[in-house]
């Protein structure tokens, strides 16, 4: 007959602290990389539709054909811009979600490691996540 062993509590402590570094660590990382993507396609949107703009003042001017042809390709940008940046934020506030949960989670879980948590992350015991 075996007996079922476990490994220590504090080894436990020990593990699930890491693994909400981990997991903390890596949403804040996916978020700053959602939100740089985001900022770069709203310049580049920004841009796109002043080209735009200044394309439709030179079709109204009388410049025919080519500027309709760019207006035409910019408004296909535009709206293929705009669509990416919709999914982009839909991405932020979901990872933000789960990061926040995994946040409640944590300190639900053990409020005493909020401490720890807060030292290895911001290398400050003081400050919340």
């Amino acid at each position: 007959m075996s007996i079922f062993r476990t490994r220590s509590p504090q080894r436990d402590r020990d593990t699930d602290k890491r693994r909400l570094v981990r997991l903390t660590t890596l949403l804040r990382t996916l978020l700053g990389e959602m939100t740089a993507e985001r900022a770069g396609f709203e310049a580049r949107l920004r841009k796109t539709e002043e080209e735009a703009a200044f394309s439709m003042l030179a079709f109204e001017d009388g410049e025919g054909g080519r500027i309709s042809a760019r207006v035409d390709e910019l408004t296909a940008t535009i709206v293929a811009a705009s669509n990416r940046l919709k999914s982009l934020q839909d991405q932020i506030a979901f990872a933000s979600r789960l990061l926040d949960e995994a946040i409640a989670f944590g300190e639900a879980s053990a409020p005493h490691r909020q401490e720890t948590i807060n030292r290895v992350l911001f290398r400050d015991p003081h400050r919340t996540l």
